[in-house]
């Protein structure tokens, strides 16, 4: 129905306020799906740090357990070349017992040179050469299998290294991942600020304008109202008018078509104001309804904002708990590599000096092999002049000699170079006797050790003196290899000291 007394309700304002209202939802939406895919990566960044944790613990008990089993395969290897070298110049010495000064040299010299390549094994004098080839053979066999196994112990170490590489880039990534969720966060929290704010302007202004409307509505409304009570004192009077004027009836007679024509425009006037009056309150009523439905969207968004932000605290104090955590653990690492860093410098200077002294004890054992050579050469003299002056006497007491030598080959079998114990203590006795007595050939010869002692005549006197001196060289060297064991250089070589590797 159109009219121009009617009043103009603004529904374009109105479609524009479901629009926003529309707008606002979408982007209420869209937030919620942000925020519930922010939830899930940051729960897959939690999961992924704690595997990255146990799985970084885990390779660090492994690389420690290859380390240590490196270090044992080393000292193993180490031991049993130096066992062997001495083994076979000791095996040497005793098969050729009537050998000479230069044979004796020779096997000191073979000693140094087949010291780093051969494997040990227990050789003893009641094996015989098949034997002792095959038990060379099965220690060369085990430690090629030694020497295997350090190559994948490194081979380990290095792939741990490559991995543990990879887990910290891959931490820096999911790190940039984050902070791209958290920026397009902010970008939709601003924007929701700017649609709200841009919503409650045009609520503004249509309330404004509804209220404008609805007071012109009621004026218009009270002016019909003033209008029509006017004209019911104009009917009453012209009534009255009618009623007292019996003598003007042919008059009202002949005025009646004009009055019939009034009363008609009247009713339709009053038709017309009451239709006007049903619109207005209906406009009202509805828009009414309108406003209260604009007001409860209000509050709605005003609720969810309010979640929404609540939320993002709680996302933001996790982010930032799991930032110090990873800090802490960069920290950590640090402080670790800085520990091992200083723990390494420590140990090469150690090395250096043992190293010097070492260097210092070789010395002092060369000036003692010159002085053995010296006192060999005297003795040889004063055994030349002997002979001449015994040749000279009528009457010779013969004397004989005796020594002893234990065999090697119980202590040798009753090291296990391949036992895997985690700490593990071998103690190696140069199980050598080296008491030499002379007593008259007819008086019994002293028993020096569990063997039966050998009666030595004169003319073998100077050889028994001459492995005297041996043994006593293996007792100076025994002796400084156990001094370089205990303070961690050169460990595990030679008899007489004690050896400890975990």
């Amino acid at each position: 129905m159109t009219n121009n007394n009617s009043p103009n309700f603004d529904f374009n304002r109105l479609a524009s306020l479901e629009e926003s209202n529309a707008g606002l939802q979408n982007a209420y939406n869209n937030l919620q799906n942000s925020h519930t895919s922010v939830l899930n990566k940051v729960n897959k960044f939690e999961q992924t740090v704690a595997r990255l944790e146990h799985e970084t613990n885990a390779e660090r008990a492994a690389r420690k357990k290859a380390e240590k089993e490196l270090q044992r395969a080393q000292i193993a290897e180490k031991v049993a070349r130096q066992a062997l070298a001495q083994l076979r110049n000791t095996h040497v010495t005793s098969q050729d017992p009537m050998g000479s000064e230069e044979k004796g040299h020779s096997s000191r010299k073979k000693q140094s040179e087949e010291s780093q390549n051969a494997p040990v094994d227990a050789l003893s004098d009641g094996y015989t050469q098949v034997e002792k080839d095959k038990r060379l053979e099965h220690l060369e066999k085990h430690i090629g299998l030694v020497e295997e196994q350090m190559r994948k112990y490194q081979k380990r170490l290095e792939e741990t290294r490559v991995d543990l590489e990879e887990k910290i880039e891959d931490l820096r990534d999911m790190q940039n991942e984050i902070d791209r969720s958290h920026k397009q966060i902010d970008d939709l929290h601003d924007q929701l600020e700017c649609s709200s704010q841009k919503h409650q302007e045009i609520l503004d202004a249509a309330t404004r304008d509804t209220k404008v409307e609805l007071a012109t509505a009621h004026a218009d409304l009270k002016t019909h109202k003033d209008q029509i009570q006017q004209l019911k004192q104009e009917l009453q009077q012209k009534t009255t008018e009618a009623s007292s004027a019996k003598d003007g009836i042919a008059k009202a007679e002949n005025d009646r078509s004009k009055m019939l024509h009034e009363a008609k425009e009247l009713t339709e006037k009053t038709a017309y104001l009451a239709e006007l009056n049903n619109e207005l309150l209906e406009d009202i009523k509805e828009s009414n309804s309108q406003r209260e439905a604009v007001f409860h969207e209000r509050d709605e968004l005003k609720s969810s904002l309010a979640e929404v932000e609540h939320a993002l605290a709680e996302i933001s104090a996790a982010e930032a708990a799991n930032r110090d955590s990873y800090t802490l653990l960069e920290k950590e690492v640090q402080h670790t590599a800085d520990l091992t860093h200083e723990d390494r410098a420590g140990l090469q200077k150690n090395i250096e000096d043992v190293l010097a002294q070492m260097s210092e004890l070789q010395k002092e054992v060369a000036a003692k092999n010159f002085t053995i050579t010296m006192k060999e050469k005297r003795i040889r003299e004063l055994m030349q002049e002997r002979d001449n002056k015994n040749a000279d006497q009528a009457t010779l007491t013969p004397r004989s000699s005796s020594f002893g030598i234990m065999s090697l080959e119980d202590e040798l079998n009753a090291v296990d170079f391949e036992q895997d114990s985690e700490s593990e203590v071998t103690d190696l006795q140069l199980s050598v006797v080296t008491d030499i007595s002379i007593a008259p050939v007819n008086g019994a010869a002293p028993d020096v050790s569990p063997d039966q002692g050998r009666s030595l005549s004169p003319p073998d006197l100077l050889y028994a003196i001459v492995v005297a001196a041996l043994f006593l060289h293996l007792q100076v060297s025994s002796k400084l290899q156990a001094w370089e064991g205990a303070n961690g250089v050169g460990f595990g070589e030679g008899y007489g000291g004690k050896f400890v590797y975990n």
